[in-house]
């Protein structure tokens, strides 16, 4: 099923990034709209493998966010760097 969701005026956009692909050595920091445009429309890279979550209220989303798969979030089912760090 897909599902189409404006982006709230004031979402919080944020990003994880992995150094060379390694999750542990990351960090979450916030984006604006033009790196968070880039790192969604560009091909997944070791530093910033696909996967995302979205809060929505009313209607809108309100919090955009790169999972970092430590946490079995969604970025852990692309990430072959996550996956072998969460199972060592």
């Amino acid at each position: 099923m897909t599902a189409t969701v404006a982006l709230g005026k004031h979402a919080a956009l944020t990003i994880y990034f992995r150094p060379g692909g390694d999750p542990a050595a990351g960090h979450s920091q916030t984006a604006n709209i033009g790196t968070f445009a880039s790192i969604v429309n560009g091909k997944p890279s070791p530093d910033f493998p696909r996967g995302w979550a979205i809060t929505v209220s009313h209607g809108v989303a309100v919090l955009v966010e790169e999972g970092s798969g430590l946490d079995g979030g969604p970025s852990c089912l692309t990430s072959a760097a996550t996956r072998h760090f969460i199972n060592s």
